[in-house]
């Protein structure tokens, strides 16, 4: 007869208060959101992970944990409307003199501020070699977001376009007004069903 596969050891607990085997089971639960896979990544087995899991996300002191490290990670990952903008104004007002040394060379990217890391669109570095197959140069090309779709974006976020709209709708209007009264005018007649005469 075989022994079933024992469970995990509980062990010393961490600052969470969760012992070895419920901390390897929140790790693997955080990851992938399926409590059986996680119960055999804890260590219990496979037979019986379909009973562990769910049993192990009923322990308060594990839902607690589970529901907390939730929270933090939804709350690193929230895209809000303030984000988005701030992240649509770093594009539309990049100074991109900020990319450049005193000396007029092109930074390394992680000197670079921001909003130049917002505007990028692509970077290639070419090296150039020498006969003996030394490098004897490189060359950086740097690739920018169109910063006009940039201001466009914001432009329609805040209603910059609203008053030409209104401008451009009122116009059109008295476009189609003048031309159905010059329609009336002409000397042909607008028959409404030329066939039922």
């Amino acid at each position: 007869m075989s022994k079933a596969k024992p469970g995990p050891k509980a062990g010393p607990r961490d600052g969470d208060g969760l012992n070895g085997g419920e901390a390897a089971f929140v790790e693997h639960y955080l990851q992938h959101r399926v409590a059986k896979d996680a119960a055999i990544a804890a260590g219990y087995a496979p037979k019986s992970a379909h009973v562990h899991g769910p049993a192990m996300l009923r322990r308060p002191h594990v839902k607690a944990v589970v529901d907390a490290r939730t929270a933090v990670a939804l709350d690193k990952a929230t895209v809000t409307l303030q984000r988005v903008v701030e992240e649509i104004a770093k594009g539309a007002f990049a100074d991109v003199r900020s990319m450049f040394g005193p000396n007029g060379g092109l930074k390394p990217p992680k000197d670079w501020p921001d909003d130049i890391a917002t505007l990028l669109a692509g970077m290639e570095v070419v090296e150039a070699f020498g006969n003996d197959g030394n490098q004897v140069g490189f060359t950086r090309k740097v690739k920018l977001g169109d910063r006009r779709g940039y201001l466009d974006m914001l432009m329609k976020h805040l209603g910059g376009y609203a008053k030409d709209n209104e401008q451009a709708g009122k116009a059109a209007a008295g476009s189609l007004a003048e031309l159905l009264a010059g329609i009336q005018r002409s000397a042909l007649p607008v028959v409404a069903q030329p066939d039922a005469e």
